[in-house]
């Protein structure tokens, strides 16, 4: 197969963002698309108890680059994953409230593939509540293309993992 050109790159990735997306992903908590076809830039989870103290707001995610390379896909990538470990902080803390907060998001690896780009990255999660404080590491791959967005927890094929957008 040959390698896709960066102006088809450019012109799929904005349709993950204006077309509608489908539903997909193995199980309906670990997809940020939702059931009603939203696509990724709408999603952004509810919370029901958010106080006028809060911290953190949920964070919409990015439009993806418009120049599709390896440095603007990568920043792309670390963008939707703070958006994502950010909101998913906020869904978990729910019942309590959050005083302090952070995600850091640090790409270790971008590789250029046939069928899109491979972007490994490493997340820490770091937060103060009303419980205590709590800390997390986590490495995840992406997978980008011109029809979708994959996040595969844990490293590995980003092809096999989640999809969050699918046009």
């Amino acid at each position: 197969m040959k390698p896709k050109s960066a102006g088809l790159c450019v012109a799929v990735l904005v349709l993950v963002v204006t077309a509608g997306c489908l539903a997909g992903g193995n199980t309906a908590t670990d997809s940020l698309v939702s059931t009603n076809e939203r696509c990724l830039t709408d999603q952004v989870p509810n919370r029901s108890t958010v106080t006028d103290t809060e911290v953190l707001n949920f964070t919409p995610y990015p439009e993806p680059p418009t120049v599709v390379n390896r440095t603007s896909v990568t920043n792309f990538v670390k963008a939707v994953e703070r958006a994502y470990e950010g909101n998913r902080l906020l869904v978990q803390t729910e019942s309590v409230q959050l005083s302090s907060a952070n995600v850091t998001v640090t790409a270790t690896n971008t590789t250029q593939q046939v069928e899109g780009y491979s972007v490994d990255v490493k997340t820490h999660i770091s937060f103060q509540s009303s419980a205590g404080i709590g800390m997390t590491v986590s490495r995840v791959t992406y997978f980008v293309n011109e029809t979708t967005l994959r996040r595969q927890p844990g490293g590995g094929t980003a092809g096999d993992g989640v999809v969050i957008a699918k046009c």
